[in-house]
């Protein structure tokens, strides 16, 4: 069954990593004076203290007398978590996750859309009073090649200018689930959702186009489905 959860921070998924596996579980810690948040990677911040009520201080480890916080609700807290956790994954890995995304969104739709402009063509070529028109078809699929062209470079400039905005981005208004801190720059979190199938079917709208069009942004993790809805050009 298809399921969906606009909004919501979770599942918290992280990203899973090949080397040494962290010592502890990702998340928030409490001693009796400290409040302690260890990221998906394995790091560890004091991120408040009886003299800092919120900061972000890397240690080395966890304190022996730390034990889980999940019933840390500050959303200050949280959203240092957030800068932590981006803090923890290379700029070039999250550059490439977001330049990977968008190239495997404008070719899905390029094919997509050739084949069915294909399916179409083979369909009225099978009548036999339909004319063959081998010109017709090569301005179609010039057409097709050139709109892809076209989507690409504007996704590439969008991709650009969100990442040199992103210092100046206020804190989001939805939690956001810890692997998707890095991509908070995007712009306001929609949810996720089980398939591209069933976002579109909630949001009313195909989430592929709004994808190539940059209305939308999604990423895939988990076997979810991540969205977020792009600001429009020229606004914070």
């Amino acid at each position: 069954m298809d399921l969906y959860n606009p909004a919501s921070s979770t599942p918290d998924h992280t990203e899973s990593r090949a080397p040494e596996p962290p010592t502890q579980a990702p998340g928030f810690y409490r001693t009796r004076t400290s409040v302690f948040y260890a990221t998906g990677d394995g790091r560890v911040f004091l991120i408040g203290g009886p003299d800092e009520p919120v900061c972000l201080r890397p240690r080395a480890t966890l304190p022996t007398d730390a034990t889980p916080a999940a019933d840390i609700a500050d959303p200050a807290h949280h959203l240092v978590a957030d800068t932590a956790e981006s803090l923890s994954r290379p700029i070039g890995l999250r550059l490439r996750a977001e330049v990977g995304r968008d190239a495997r969104v404008i070719a899905a739709a390029f094919l997509q859309n050739l084949l069915a402009n294909t399916s179409a063509a083979i369909g009225a070529l099978l009548l036999d009073e339909h004319p063959a028109d081998p010109d017709r078809l090569h301005d179609q699929v010039a057409e097709l090649v050139e709109r892809s062209r076209r989507h690409r470079g504007a996704l590439s400039s969008q991709r650009i200018n969100r990442r040199g905005e992103a210092p100046n981005q206020p804190p989001p208004r939805t939690p956001l689930p810890r692997g998707l801190a890095p991509f908070r720059h995007r712009g306001e979190y929609v949810g996720w959702f089980t398939s591209m199938r069933t976002g579109s079917e909630a949001l009313g709208t195909s989430l592929r186009d709004a994808h190539v069009r940059g209305e939308l942004w999604t990423v895939a993790r988990d076997n979810l489905v991540y969205v977020f809805r792009c600001p429009a050009v020229g606004s914070p």
